[in-house]
Parts: C-alpha cells; structure tokens; sequence
C-alpha cells in the first residue's frame, strides 16, 4: 500500500472548508485545531448534516476521494464534546470494504446574532481529527 497526501473537506449545507495537506501518510495528524463556523439558516435542509470527507491530493489531476464521514447536527445539539471514533464510509457504494477511521473531537457552540434586522442562528464546529486508514 503507498502513502497518500490527505486532506479533509468540510460540508455543511451549501458552505465547504478544507484543511491542510498532510504529505506522504497513512496516518495524518492535523495539529493544530481546526475551527470552522457554519450559519444554520443556510443549511436548507430538514436534517442538515456535516460531511468529512478525506481525499488522496494529487499533483496532477483531481483528488481521489478516500472516504466520507457523516453527521447529522442534531446529534451535536446537546452543547456536549464529541470525542471518538468514526468509520469512514467509501465513496463507490460497490465496495464494503473497511478503509479506516476518523477520530473526531466536536464541539457545537450556538450565538444568535442580529444581521440585517433578523436574529440568525450561527453555530461553531472545533474539531481535531486524525485518520487512519486499514492496510
């Protein structure tokens, strides 16, 4: 099994973030904490979810998607730190293989704010996470 170059994107809704490339690994480690904010009244959905996906950067080309991670927010809502676990999930809905893990800290934090003369509900999502992936 070669080394892949992993990075992490972050949806929510419409909204999406990234972190870092982390080179030549099975096992990356994003140090620092990533702090990502997402606005709820943007996510238009019944039961919003947050997906983590892990992709395989690529020097030419797209990224290769590893796996995926899906949460849905109202598991977060109770203000409660969410350290553990998840199964990443493959892509190709063909393949039932285990691929690996990502270990998660969450912590969901809501203000409501005054923009543009309504309240808004803004939520924060913490998070530190390393993956690793089954050989």
């Amino acid at each position: 099994v070669g080394l892949s170059d992993p990075f992490v994107v972050v949806k929510f809704g419409e909204n999406r973030q990234k972190t870092q490339i982390i080179k030549k690994t099975l096992n990356p480690r994003w140090k620092n904490q990533n702090e990502f904010q997402f606005d709820i009244s943007e996510a238009g959905e019944a039961n919003p979810e947050f997906v983590f996906s892990v992709y395989d950067w690529d020097l030419v080309g797209s990224s290769d998607i590893i796996g995926d991670v899906i949460i849905n927010l109202k598991d977060l809502q109770d203000s409660k730190n969410h350290n553990r676990w998840w199964k990443l999930v493959p892509s190709k809905a063909e393949t039932n293989e285990d691929i690996g893990e990502m270990r998660l800290t969450l912590q969901y934090s809501a203000v409501t704010i005054l923009k543009d003369e309504s309240y808004d509900e803004l939520f924060f999502v913490s998070f530190n996470l390393n993956v690793v992936y089954f050989q």
